[in-house]
């Protein structure tokens, strides 16, 4: 018998390495794509959770803002300054120390006190010294005063009288806190 069924061979075609290339690349840019797709997907889901505990905490912030002690802590923390030299300034023992230097200083006598809010009042006595009369004393202690040689807390009013003699001046005085 004869054969009759042809038999066909396909000749072997050789695939390009240009395409094998191509093919390779073009799975690396789609598992890339597919890659960068997910973490670009997982970053807003992240994004919108932050968003989401920032407006927490914003709301947090507006509640906070809205308690009366809140508004009082923040007045008190603007304050807190002057508040402090209030309580400074409204120390009379502050001002003892304050006298009591200046009666080292001039070597003269305090006699009295008188402590208001802003200023204090007393009488100043200088009496003869060695070498000193009495109103050299006084004239210093103004002197001193009046061209800010003398530096402290206080600050001396005007003197508008001084009686007594060469032996001894007295003279009443009004310091104003600085």
């Amino acid at each position: 018998m004869t054969d009759t069924s042809l038999e066909v061979e396909s000749p072997k075609t050789k695939i390009p390495l240009a395409t094998i290339l191509s093919g390779v690349f073009l799975l690396v840019v789609l598992a890339l794509t597919g890659l960068f797709y997910y973490q670009s997907t997982s970053l807003d889901a992240q994004i919108e959770v932050e968003k989401k505990r920032s407006q927490e905490y914003q709301d947090s912030i507006v509640a906070l803002k809205s308690d009366p002690a809140v508004q009082a802590s923040e007045v008190l923390k603007q304050a807190k300054p002057e508040i402090i030299k209030s309580i400074t300034n409204s120390v009379a023992s502050n001002y003892i120390r304050e006298l009591d230097r200046i009666h080292r200083d001039y070597l003269i006598q305090f006699s009295g006190f008188a402590y208001q809010p802003g200023h204090i009042t007393t009488s100043v006595t200088a009496e003869k010294g060695l070498s000193d009369d009495a109103i050299r004393k006084v004239i210093k202690l103004i002197g001193d005063y009046r061209t800010n040689t003398y530096s402290g807390s206080l600050m001396l009013s005007p003197v508008t009288s001084v009686s007594g003699d060469a032996d001894k001046r007295s003279f009443g005085v009004d310091f104003k806190i600085k």
